[in-house]
């Protein structure tokens, strides 16, 4: 008889441990989701930034050579190669260092930069190419979690 208000009591118990395991496992699964998507949505905001800031280089590049002697032109492409800049160490700043494909956006992203001066320039391809790999980067769910750490 004992045994069985031992068993009474015990079982509630258990459930309740068991419930309480389950909700903290599921709410950190919520946390790191949510934080994933965060770090995807800032990813993207990002990108884009840099894409239009080397789209810009590139284009106040052809306006500043057409252009040489007006100083209020080199200014507007120093300008953009700040501006070129600043949006890549924003993203920079996103990115798990430890990986090979990120030594590759840099090596891309200062192909960009190095065409922008050049008269004739594949700028679009670099930059597609950095796109392609930012996008294999974001999708990549490994990279994403290694980023967020």
């Amino acid at each position: 008889m004992e045994w069985n208000k031992v068993i009474e009591w015990i079982i509630p118990v258990i459930t309740a441990v068991i419930g309480g395991l389950i909700a903290i496992f599921q709410m950190r699964q919520n946390i790191k989701l949510t934080a994933r998507l965060k770090w995807k949505e800032e990813f993207r905001v990002r990108l884009n930034d840099f894409i239009n800031s080397a789209k810009k280089l590139h284009h106040s590049s052809i306006i500043a050579r057409l252009r040489e002697n007006e100083l209020s032109e080199t200014k507007l492409f120093l300008d953009k190669v700040s501006d070129f800049d600043a949006a890549f160490y924003a993203l920079d700043l996103l990115l798990f260092e430890n990986d090979e494909r990120v030594k590759d956006l840099i090596m891309y992203r200062d192909k960009i930069r190095e065409n922008s001066t050049k008269e004739s320039t594949d700028d679009k391809d670099y930059l597609l190419y950095f796109y392609y790999l930012a996008k294999d980067l974001y999708n990549d769910k490994s990279f994403v979690s290694n980023s967020l750490k």
